[in-house]
């Protein structure tokens, strides 16, 4: 997988190639978390697991290569501080359509969003971040911004549940619990 996504990175780098992203499929029985982290790390786009249903594979084909997406044309801020968790969600995005805009931490989120606050459709923020943490963004876009329309969805992991009532209270539209792979 490594390999392959390092070949199409650099053909595209030489200009040698169009292909912006080529989908990878593990099918695997070794489902564990430890597994589809090592997996997602190099590039993947799904998982199947073994055994599997009649028209998994198909499923999980026609998912990546239908034209559009349910998020086509729509823009999407990922505030996350990990870098294997920012691309899970990216992949995830970009297969249903959405560009994506990355920011590693609350602080950059907020300025590009203050830059064009009309061109970010929805905020995907992590909870815990250094600086600027997702109940600060979330108040900032909020009140600063005045973006009360813009859906903020938060990544929080099972130890920050206790917090749900307060990330609501802040504006937050939903929330996942990670790890959400």
């Amino acid at each position: 997988c490594r390999r392959i996504k390092d070949y199409f990175q650099e053909k595209r780098q030489a200009g040698e190639s169009e292909h912006a992203h080529v989908p990878i499929v593990f099918v695997t029985s070794n489902d564990t978390i430890e597994a589809r982290q090592r997996g997602f790390s190099v590039g993947a786009t799904d998982f199947i697991t073994k055994p599997f249903l009649d028209g998994k594979v198909l499923q999980s084909v026609g998912k990546i290569l239908r034209q559009g997406g349910v998020m086509a044309g729509l823009t999407v801020m990922v505030a996350e501080e990990c870098s294997l968790t920012r691309e899970i969600v990216r992949e995830n995005l970009n297969q249903e359509g959405a560009t994506v805009i990355e920011a590693e931490d609350g602080e950059i989120a907020f300025n590009i969003i203050a830059e064009d606050p009309s061109g970010i459709n929805l905020l995907i923020t992590d909870l815990v971040m250094p600086g600027i943490d997702g109940r600060q963004l979330c108040r900032k876009i909020r009140h600063e911004l005045g973006l009360t329309e813009i859906p903020i969805m938060f990544l929080i992991s099972e130890s920050d549940q206790s917090q749900l009532l307060d990330v609501f209270a802040d504006g937050a539209s939903d929330y996942l619990v990670k790890p959400f792979f």
